[in-house]
């Protein structure tokens, strides 16, 4: 009866390991502490260089072996082995760089959320302070207009009547905007005027200079010519001279009647006018 039990507890036992197979796990350098699962199921922790089998069933199988590095961070290697009835097999297990775990995603997109919010809030400071700068530099730009505006430049005063039109840094106020242009073109006018003035004492003093040549005391004549005009006048139209002496004394003495006649129109009281009422 012994004998008969016997014999088929070992017929049992064959049948199984013929319908099973042997996978070996090998453990490479590194890999201590280092859990082992195959389908899931947790099997045991790898040691360095330990060999360690497991007996399944034939089939496709996926081997799992994982080391945590901290909370954030583990260490996984996964392979899908094909074990057939009866045929052991082996799997080196050599873990690779460590990755992000679970929490350690959850944790870096917390991370990266936070550092797009600095960087927005960064960026909002940034361009609060250009704006204000901006804003600053146009008002400085507008007190500066309308200071030279009063100050008399009709430049600046066309300035202000097209900022007073188009509402650039005033509020737009046309009634505001006619007044300034009127203003420009009185102030042009007056600018013309000048400039005429100026003009015209030049070429007086351009004309008297052609009369009285290099005389050193030609600077003196400049400066005083109702002084010495009449006495020079009367001695140039009584000097004996050649016709062709004349003719130049007369065109200088036309010159300088045209030209102080003008000098007289700009400018009544200036000084080559005085000299010009005593010709």
């Amino acid at each position: 009866m012994k004998l008969l039990l016997g014999f088929l507890l070992f017929a049992f036992s064959s049948a199984v390991l013929a319908s099973n197979s042997l996978v070996r796990i090998d453990c490479e350098e590194d890999t201590n502490g280092a859990a082992v699962y195959l389908d899931g199921a947790y099997q045991f922790e790898c040691e360095d260089y330990a060999k360690l089998p497991i007996l399944t069933t034939a089939g496709a199988h996926e081997l799992r072996v994982v080391r945590p590095v901290g909370r954030e961070f583990e260490q996984v290697f996964v392979k899908r082995i094909e074990l057939r009835a009866g045929v052991p097999e082996r799997v080196r297990v050599s873990l690779p760089d460590k990755t992000l775990t679970a929490y350690g995603q959850k944790q870096e997109a917390l991370r990266k959320e936070e550092a797009r919010m600095a960087a927005e809030k960064a960026e909002q400071r940034r361009r609060e302070q250009a704006r204000i700068a901006a804003e600053k530099a146009a008002q400085e730009q507008l007190e500066k207009e309308l200071a030279s505006a009063r100050a008399g430049n009709a430049a600046a005063m066309e300035r202000m009547a097209q900022r007073y039109r188009s509402g650039d840094g005033v509020p737009a106020n046309a009634q505001t905007a006619s007044e300034w242009e009127a203003k420009a073109e009185r102030q042009k006018k007056i600018d013309d005027l000048e400039a005429s003035k100026m003009e015209y004492f030049a070429m007086s003093e351009s004309a008297l200079l052609g009369i009285y040549g290099d005389d050193p005391g030609s600077s003196q004549i400049i400066s005083a010519p109702w002084i010495v005009a009449p006495t020079f006048t009367a001695e140039l139209l009584s000097t004996p001279v050649t016709t062709t002496d004349q003719q130049i004394k007369d065109s200088r003495l036309e010159t300088l009647r045209r030209q102080t006649a003008a000098a007289r129109w700009a400018n009544p009281d200036s000084l080559v006018a005085r000299a010009a009422d005593k010709l």
